[in-house]
């Protein structure tokens, strides 16, 4: 049997940097679709595989390394909404 712990791991961080990442206001509806396409996509690869103890271990994994993400740097920085990002043009000083 093959290990996917690596794999998983990576995409469940890459979802959860995503949400946690989004636009307040888009968070919900990226959440939604993260979850629907990408969840999916996952639940059907582990069932597959049988690798469901894989998912889930990827799945803690990935949300410890999140949540120390988001200690150290996420809580700090938060995204911008789009009403505040200014885009600077030529004749802007």
């Amino acid at each position: 049997m093959q290990d996917y712990s690596l794999p998983l791991t990576l995409v469940f961080g890459l979802t959860f940097f995503l949400i946690q990442r989004s636009e307040i206001k888009m968070r919900g509806c990226v959440t939604r679709f993260l979850l629907l396409v990408i969840g999916g996509a996952v639940a059907w690869f582990s069932y597959t595989r049988d690798a469901l103890g894989q998912a889930i271990s990827a799945f803690i994994v990935a949300g410890f390394i999140n949540l120390v993400f988001w200690a150290l740097i996420g809580r700090y920085n938060p995204p911008k909404s789009s009403d505040e990002i200014r885009v600077l043009k030529m004749d802007d000083e």
